[in-house]
């Protein structure tokens, strides 16, 4: 299981940031945004690997940034908090749980995930042209609520 998440959350980002670093350095830049997590960021007890994981890409995005800016090629993290997609399925879609979760998130919800991508967007484009090594959070408030707080 260990090895498993290290491969799906770190090894194949590196993988893939590595296939499209010769082409953007062929065509004079370009953005690379990594998706990790607020549990890269907090440590927890009952995810270690998973927080191992999405901390290496915390800091894959900041060596590739430290590395590959000299090509024009910004290389950022995305910081999510709880989103409801497939792997979060178990929480939202038992009730109870998801409403006892729900108290603690400032914003009072657990995000859609079409709610991340304006952040992605704003680090894709040239609003952004001077963003790099960056670890964006985008979690409704859970690092700064009584979850974490």
């Amino acid at each position: 299981a260990y090895q498993k998440t290290l491969d799906i959350n770190l090894n194949a980002a590196i993988y893939i940031s590595n296939l499209v670093f010769p082409h953007m350095k062929e065509q004079g830049g370009g953005s690379i945004i990594h998706i990790s997590s607020i549990e890269g960021i907090h440590a927890s007890a009952l995810f270690s690997a998973y927080n191992l994981s999405k901390a290496a890409v915390i800091m894959l995005a900041k060596n590739q940034a430290a590395e590959w800016g000299k090509h024009n090629i910004r290389v950022n993290a995305i910081c999510t908090g709880l989103v409801k997609t497939k792997l979060s399925q178990m929480l939202w879609s038992n009730e109870t749980l998801l409403k006892s979760v729900s108290t603690k998130i400032p914003m009072g919800r657990m995000a859609q995930p079409e709610e991340m991508a304006g952040l992605a967007v704003f680090l894709a484009s040239d609003a952004a042209s001077y963003c790099t090594g960056g670890t964006f959070v985008n979690d409704g408030g859970i690092l700064n609520g009584p979850l974490f707080g």
